[in-house]
């Protein structure tokens, strides 16, 4: 039963949904069913307070559309409820930090400070990826939900999908000197972290964060407009390490909602190639990023045979 407090948020985002050019059609009867979840809506709640008036790159597009549509598609695939609120939450912890993150790390990489400082900054750069202290987490897991499991299952999902986390655990922190070089910092960065959530799923045997990166990656794929040609390709060069390391790893345990993610984000790629998304990109940048997108497409095949998937 939906109270009269959701009715009205319902009707607010729909109205953002139509100002933003997305379609409304699906927004309505998508809310409705992960009302059917109550302990999913405290983690709705808070997402919408905690992007309150944030926009997304595309310059249009409020920042809660992506986590709620994140959410939308693991209700849809018929997730767990503590996956679903991940989702709603999986960018929370990590993007109060990021801009300290980006900060300190360019100073390092750019040698604005001096040599003799630059091992303080890196502390520093540790203690941002380090999730004990981290408020947005220990807001979820000791106030958020009325379960105290459900919110340890929730926490414990949303920590091992930030991307910063990983950074403070062994062996990941053997790569900090290689994270710290300019030309490699994206792919550098977002190997180790995808490395490590990739090897705590096969370890565990526990694939709801895998579910919740799956989403957040098609959904970031399908919203590739209205964006710059950076943008583009760090999205595409991400999908590819993503895949790489997905490809490494046979012993993911791989159940029907994981696999309908996993074609969902193989259909968006798809239609990377098929659509120009972005007006003025030059022919070398069209030529480029359809070569990520044929590259991911050549490695979700051979995923595709490594689980005897179809």
């Amino acid at each position: 039963m939906i109270n009269t407090v959701l009715e009205n948020q319902i009707k607010e985002f729909t109205k953002e949904a139509s100002r933003s050019q997305r379609s409304v059609s699906t927004i309505e009867p998508a809310l409705i069913k992960l009302f059917n979840f109550p302990e999913i809506i405290p983690a709705y709640e808070h997402m919408l307070n905690f992007y309150f008036g944030d926009i997304r790159k595309d310059g249009t597009t409020p920042s809660s559309f992506h986590p709620l549509e994140c959410a939308f598609l693991l209700n849809k695939y018929k997730c767990e409820p503590e996956t679903i609120a991940a989702g709603l939450l999986h960018d929370i912890a990590e993007d109060p930090f990021k801009d300290k993150f980006k900060v300190t790390l360019n100073s390092i990489i750019t040698k604005i400070i001096n040599e003799e400082e630059i091992e303080s900054e890196k502390s520093k750069l540790i203690l941002l990826s380090n999730p004990k202290e981290n408020e947005e987490l220990y807001h979820i897991r000791h106030n958020l939900f009325e379960s105290q499991s459900f919110a340890n299952d929730v926490t414990n999902i949303v920590e091992l999908v930030s991307d910063l986390f990983h950074l403070t655990k062994e062996p990941y922190t053997n790569y900090i000197d290689d994270i710290f070089r300019k030309d490699k910092v994206t792919e550098t960065r977002y190997r180790t972290y995808i490395q490590y959530l990739i090897k705590n799923c096969a370890e565990q045997q526990d694939n709801r964060s895998l579910k919740v990166k799956l989403a957040d990656r098609g959904n970031n794929t399908k919203s590739l407009y209205n964006v710059n040609a950076t943008t583009i390709k760090n999205t595409l060069l991400k999908n590819n390490i993503f895949l790489e390391e997905f490809e490494k790893e046979n012993n993911l345990p791989i159940d029907d909602c994981t696999f309908n993610l996993f074609r969902y984000l193989e259909h968006q790629i798809r239609e990377t190639i098929k659509k120009p998304q972005v007006e003025n990109l030059s022919p070398n940048q069209r030529k480029e990023f359809n070569q990520y997108a044929k590259e991911s497409i050549r490695i979700i095949e051979s995923i595709k045979r490594n689980y005897k998937l179809k």
